[in-house]
């Protein structure tokens, strides 16, 4: 009986650990913008200085940030640790090499977290509507040059300014008196850059951007859409309109391969899919699906030709 009890006592401590969620906050100590993607959904539409995520069931998650600054490099954070019951902070900055970085900040309980932050927009995971996970930046920015001079000197003295293609230019001046008047100049440039993103319910997306293939629920019925299909030709349209419009990995392409009947459609199709793939490095294990070496040796020569 007590060893039943125990059970009993194990089981519900079981559930009620599993039961509880984690946060996850992303902040940048420079005010520079930023999206963040989590296992693949973009949880911000527009580009923020600190994301919250709550309601996150997963003791790792793989975060992407992506900056609206497109001069700063993205960030891959793979199995992103994170707390059951607790709300991890992780810092964005700048470290001793100058390199932008996601650092490891802070840990409280949830209870002790704070609710309300007017410089943070908070984002329930659960309600994030399906997307691709993509951000696609214009590449445009507007820049903005301020010029401040100050003159001192003689009274009566020549006053000059010199501005040299943008860079601040110190300035002594004899005046005809003998008196020198110096001149000082000094120029501020801000560059701002505009982003937009894009959603999969709009159409087709960026492959090429892509760092994660579609979710699981996605992925089973566009397979089935494929496989409703009793035709080779039909089935490969099909599969050409969702590798092209969705975003995919090579298990979802090798998976979906294996609908097709005839190696030849689905080196064809392995072909066509190469573009598309988030993860091309781990395209050569497509050729497992082929039942003849020739159809193995085509693709990877392909894959060699077209590398990514």
């Amino acid at each position: 009986m007590k060893k039943i009890g125990l059970l009993i006592c194990t089981l519900i401590t079981f559930i009620a650990v599993n039961a509880q969620t984690g946060n996850l906050v992303i902040f940048s100590d420079d005010g520079s913008k930023f999206f963040v993607v989590v296992n693949g959904l973009r949880v911000n539409d527009q580009a923020q200085t600190n994301v919250r995520v709550t309601g996150l069931n997963a003791d790792f998650v793989n975060t992407k940030i992506v900056f609206e600054n497109e001069l700063t490099p993205d960030i891959d954070k793979k199995n992103l640790m994170l707390a059951r019951g607790s709300e991890i902070t992780y810092i964005v900055k700048k470290n001793k090499k100058n390199e932008t970085v996601c650092n490891f900040y802070s840990q409280v309980e949830l209870a002790q977290a704070p609710v309300n932050n007017s410089n943070q927009q908070t984002v329930v995971y659960g309600n994030v509507p399906y997307n691709d996970g993509v951000v696609i930046r214009s590449g445009n920015g507007t820049t903005t040059t301020t010029t401040t001079t100050t003159t001192t000197g003689t009274t009566g003295g020549i006053n000059a300014n010199v501005n040299g293609g943008g860079v601040g230019m110190n300035v002594t001046i004899y005046d005809t008196n003998g008196g020198v008047v110096t001149g000082s100049s000094s120029t501020t440039t801000t560059t701002t850059y505009s982003s937009t993103t894009t959603n999969s319910n709009s159409g087709t997306v960026n492959n090429t951007d892509c760092i994660y293939g579609m979710s699981e629920t996605d992925f089973r019925s566009a397979k089935s859409s494929i496989s409703s299909s009793n035709f080779d030709d039909t089935r490969a349209n099909t599969f050409k309109q969702i590798v092209s419009s969705k975003c995919v990995n090579t298990k979802q392409v090798k998976e979906m391969l294996q609908v097709f009947s005839f190696d030849e459609t689905k080196l064809e199709m392995a072909k066509y899919a190469y573009t598309y793939v988030a993860d091309p490095s781990n395209y050569y294990t497509v050729n497992d699906i082929f039942s003849f070496s020739s159809s193995k040796d085509e693709l990877s020569e392909y894959v060699m030709s077209h590398q990514r």
